[in-house]
């Protein structure tokens, strides 16, 4: 797990697990190899606006992004709008690409697709690709206090 996730949960209170294994990169990975539930699998995608602000995008591991609302929510434009290179993700986050949690560190803008808040339980990146971490639902929407939204494809 990531020190800086680590920190985070731990200033907050937050009660999660951690769960060790193989190096797991994308969401048909986890969910071949993992006893996850995968409705309760969330990802985080990450991309960086012009100023250099890192904007975390956390939906349902199977779900498609909704690129143009993700930039509304951003208050950029779509052109505006890339993903993070593996190098930003390893000095903003100190993550490792495709290890990516939905949590808003160093001064990253949160937004949380509307569909994680009926999960009872989540199971997410730890900032590391051989790890993920489970945590109760409410507890973390709580914490996180990202911005709801559809961004998300329906």
């Amino acid at each position: 797990m990531s020190p800086m996730i680590q920190t985070w949960l731990t200033a907050r209170g937050l009660t999660f697990r951690l769960h060790g294994h193989e190096a797991l990169k994308s969401f048909e990975e986890l969910s071949a190899a993992l006893n996850f539930p995968p409705e309760a699998m969330v990802k985080t995608l990450a991309f960086m606006d012009p100023a250099g602000r890192c904007i975390l995008a956390a939906m349902p591991g199977a779900a498609k992004a909704d690129y143009k609302r993700i930039a509304d929510a951003a208050g950029i434009a779509r052109s505006q709008l890339r993903a993070a290179t593996p190098a930003e993700l390893g000095e903003t986050l100190d993550a490792e690409a495709g290890g990516v949690g939905p949590f808003p560190l160093a001064g990253s803008q949160l937004l949380i697709d509307r569909s994680v808040e009926a999960l009872a339980r989540i199971y997410c990146g730890t900032g590391r690709v051989g790890s993920t971490l489970e945590i109760d639902g409410a507890a973390y929407l709580a914490a996180a206090a990202g911005i709801i939204g559809d961004f998300a494809k329906r």
